[in-house]
């Protein structure tokens, strides 16, 4: 039979009480021996003494007689050391079966008690399983994360605006029949700067709109306001024609697209895109 083992590796109580057990058992069955061999002797030396005087009755040898009383003393004795073996070996019996009872009771004890330890080491065995299963699952979930986006702050519009006039004279030519006629190249740029700045700052959303003014710009001019404001318009003014001249079509453009709220109405500028559950 294998001994049970607990934790600690100690052998379990119930295995202890079942060796004891079995120890009394062994014991009660040597004392059930020795008493029936005592009971024999018991019962041979009464049967012998009870014969002898028998023959001590019949026997008309006072010698013979006194010979069969002798005899029958000695058997008595025999059997009164017999029955005091017999007393004995029965008390030892009586104090081996109480000492079985109360071992049968520890061990029916024990017994439930570590079944009840089992039982209990069961269920922590299947909750930790169900913990680890529950840990595993949970580590295999991809882990979605999401990141405030915070929407764009405001970007005013930026206008590069680019004035060159470098032939701004006056020519004069004579006519045929002899009148006199002025030509003026001068396109009157700073009149149209001072335009475009007084109906900014008419417009309603005059905030978000920067102007950025480069006189008597060059190419190399051009290139530099363009890697300095990163304009998102550029407009340019310079030699036209007479009469409504380019740079006053293109003033009259930007003043009709400022006074636009559709397009510079901070409701119209594009939202952050927002992480979406996968």
């Amino acid at each position: 039979m294998l001994a049970q083992v607990d934790r600690g590796g100690h052998v379990a109580r119930s295995d202890n009480l079942r060796s004891d057990f079995a120890r009394l058992e062994a014991t009660e069955a040597g004392l059930r021996r020795d008493l029936a061999r005592h009971e024999d002797a018991a019962a041979k030396a009464r049967a012998a003494s009870t014969m002898k005087r028998q023959d001590a009755e019949r026997t008309r040898s006072e010698s013979t007689r006194r010979t069969a009383l002798r005899s029958a003393a000695e058997q008595d004795k025999k059997l009164v050391a017999a029955e005091k073996k017999i007393g004995e070996i029965k008390t030892k019996l009586a104090a081996n079966s109480k000492a079985q009872s109360d071992k049968r009771r520890s061990l029916t004890a024990a017994e439930r008690s570590e079944r009840q330890a089992a039982d209990r080491d069961e269920q922590r065995r299947r909750r930790e399983e169900r913990a680890h299963v529950r840990e595993v699952a949970r580590l295999s979930r991809p882990t979605v994360g999401y990141v405030e986006v915070r929407a764009p702050e405001p970007e005013p519009l930026r206008v590069l605006y680019l004035t060159a006039n470098p032939e701004a004279e006056d020519s004069t030519a004579v006519g045929p029949d002899g009148s006199i006629t002025t030509t003026s190249r001068d396109l009157r740029l700073d009149r149209e700067v001072r335009e475009v700045q007084q109906t900014l700052r008419g417009a309603k959303y005059r905030d978000l709109v920067t102007v950025e003014h480069r006189p008597a710009a060059t190419a190399e001019d051009l290139i530099d306001a363009l890697n300095d404001v990163r304009p998102h318009l550029v407009h340019f003014s310079g030699h036209g024609w007479t009469g409504e001249s380019c740079s006053t079509t293109a003033t009259l453009a930007i003043r009709r697209t400022i006074q636009s709220s559709s397009i510079f109405s901070p409701k119209s500028w594009p939202q952050p895109a927002r992480p979406r559950k996968s």
